[in-house]
C-alpha cells in the first residue's frame, strides 16, 4: 500500500478472484518468471497472502474464503488461479499459506 497514492491493503486486495486469476498480475508473473527459469518466491509469498485476504466487506474476498473452507487450499488455488498441486508453484504457495495460517495471519 502507498499511503501518497491513497492506497490501502483493503483496495489492492479487493476482487481477490480476479486478481488471483492464471494471466492476472501475481499469478501470470509468477509463470513468467518460472518460464524465465528463475525462482518466483517473493510472488508466491504474495500469492499466498492473497489468499489469506479476509475483508468481510468484500463480497468476492467472502467468497474466496467460503471456497477455501468448503474445498480446501489446493482445490481452490487450482480452480482460481489454475495451479494444480503437483506443480512446484503450487508447493511453494502453499508454504507460505500455510505459514501465514500458522501465524493466525490474515490480511
Amino acid at each position: 500500500a502507498n499511503r501518497a497514492l491513497g492506497d490501502t491493503v483493503l483496495r489492492l486486495g479487493r476482487d481477490p478472484l480476479r486478481k488471483l486469476g492464471s494471466t492476472d498480475r501475481l499469478v501470470g508473473a509468477a509463470r513468467l518468471a518460472e518460464r524465465a527459469g528463475t525462482e518466483p518466491n517473493r510472488l508466491c509469498m504474495a500469492i499466498a497472502a492473497a489468499y489469506r485476504f479476509n475483508d468481510t466487506c468484500d463480497p468476492l474476498a467472502v467468497e474466496m474464503q467460503q471456497r477455501l473452507a468448503d474445498a480446501g487450499f489446493d482445490a481452490t488455488l487450482a480452480a482460481v488461479s489454475g495451479i494444480l498441486p503437483d506443480e512446484p508453484l503450487a508447493q511453494q504457495i502453499r508454504f507460505h499459506y500455510l505459514a501465514l495460517a500458522a501465524e493466525g495471519l490474515n490480511l
